[in-house]
């Protein structure tokens, strides 16, 4: 056992992944150990022998069934098979795993499947994960968020819409389609559904710190200095806050208003230099 462990490790490390594997593989199915058998998937995966490390990860999950980076391992290889339904099996115990916090479970597969490759059969897995719980908007939220990455835009915001129909007021999908209209050209859209967002939730400090963030990026700095104003009544002190209102006044030729906040953080803050350079 232990000359065999000793062959595969140098010969993974020599670069010959052929007698790696097949020495990994048949130790797994010999000892029956979770860890060597997770050993040969991984080392089977990054010599791109999928065959090899899809047997050995059913043997890693059948030893180990309640490892989920296991059952992530495996459900990745489905995918790049094009077994999309045994990849949603494995999901679906992901999901269960992180039943008391939904949001991180679905957001973990986005995560996944935005590595693959193969990125109409990743997003039509979310899609079809998604359509398995159609009333859970974190679902929604996490399938728009691959669905950017990816690419597609018009499915992100067909999506996030639903999630925000499930769970209206959601801050972190408002801000996400406010990103999501930027994405696609939409600014004005997107300033404008931030503006009501603001309006409909004024003390929500994170809305009114995306749309002053957003209106300053299209060099409307009168209405952003205004925003970050109230956010600094919102939060005092805030170092980010107090270093962008010294910025805008700067920008709109409001000098001493400029140095007052540039000055008010001078002592405390990371970057000094700059601050002493404005």
């Amino acid at each position: 056992l232990l000359n065999d462990l000793l062959l595969a490790d140098v010969a993974a490390k020599r670069g010959h992944f052929d007698k790696a594997v097949t020495l990994y593989a048949d130790l797994a199915e010999a000892t029956k150990d979770p860890r060597i058998a997770a050993l040969a998937t991984r080392t089977a995966q990054f010599a791109r022998r999928d065959d090899v490390a899809i047997r050995t990860g059913e043997l890693w999950i059948k030893l180990d069934p309640e490892n989920i980076d296991a059952r992530q391992t495996l459900a990745a290889l489905y995918i790049r098979a094009g077994d999309r339904d045994r990849a949603l099996v494995h999901f679906e115990k992901i999901l269960a795993s992180s039943e008391k916090d939904a949001e991180n479970g679905y957001m973990v597969i986005a995560g996944l499947l935005s590595r693959e490759k193969y990125k109409i059969a990743a997003l039509e897995a979310m899609k079809q994960l998604m359509e398995s719980h159609p009333d859970n908007p974190e679902a929604a939220f996490a399938y728009s968020n691959l669905a950017v990455r990816l690419g597609e835009l018009d499915e992100a915001l067909s999506s996030i819409d639903q999630a925000l129909t499930l769970r209206p007021d959601w801050v972190s999908a408002v801000v996400h389609k406010s990103r999501v209209l930027q994405a696609q050209g939409k600014i004005a859209p997107s300033l404008n559904y931030l503006k009501d967002a603001v309006t409909r939730a004024p003390d929500v400090a994170e809305y009114r710190l995306v749309y002053a963030r957003a209106l300053a990026d299209s060099d409307r700095f009168v209405e952003a200095y205004d925003q970050f104003k109230k956010l600094n009544e919102l939060k005092p002190g805030d170092e980010d806050i107090t270093f962008a209102l010294g910025f805008l006044a700067l920008q709109i030729s409001l000098l001493d208003e400029a140095e007052r906040y540039f000055m008010a953080i001078k002592d405390r803050s990371g970057r000094s230099s700059e601050i002493y350079y404005y």
